[in-house]
């Protein structure tokens, strides 16, 4: 990963939480390794705040690793595996197309001394980080009222509601 020119981002958010020296233990590792254009499909408010919080960060990193050498050849359709972060992560096998809940392996079994890395086209956010929809806000009990109040200056005279 860290010689990699597509995983530049994940190299160095590695880095800034010090996982990168984790991850260069003994291990074996398994590492699901989004790629740059993965971070880049981020929503960037999302992005921002893993930034801001190291612990969160961490969280979503770790989501990617497995404490395990997992080949691909090991994964099976509806297998659940638990990651590093305390999460599990869902293999889904269509077609010959491994996927990692929702992100497709699009590079796989690339050996290291010490695990194995998976290439994904998507970053995996544990279901903790994964952004809420806003609930829509219920209008004022009086918004009614005022809005029929309104001037419109084409017209000359208040809306008045029928």
């Amino acid at each position: 990963i860290a010689n990699s020119e597509d995983h530049t981002v994940l190299a160095a958010v590695l880095d800034s939480t010090d996982l990168d020296v984790a991850l260069s233990g003994e291990g074996p590792f398994t590492v699901f390794a989004p790629t740059d254009a993965a971070f880049d499909a981020v929503d960037p408010m999302t992005l921002i705040s893993l930034l801001l919080d190291n612990e969160a960060l961490s969280a979503v990193l770790t989501y990617h690793v497995v404490g395990d050498s997992v080949m691909s050849t090991d994964l099976t359709d509806d297998q659940v595996i638990a990651t590093l972060n305390g999460g599990n992560v869902t293999v889904s096998i269509v077609d010959g197309t491994v996927m990692i809940n929702e992100a497709t392996v699009i590079v796989a079994d690339l050996v290291g001394s010490n695990g194995v890395v998976h290439v994904i086209d998507a970053v995996l956010l544990p279901p903790a980080h994964i952004p809420q929809p806003i609930p829509p806000i219920p209008p004022a009990p009086c918004a009614g009222r005022a809005l029929r109040r309104l001037r419109f200056p084409h017209q000359g005279r208040y809306f008045q509601e029928r």
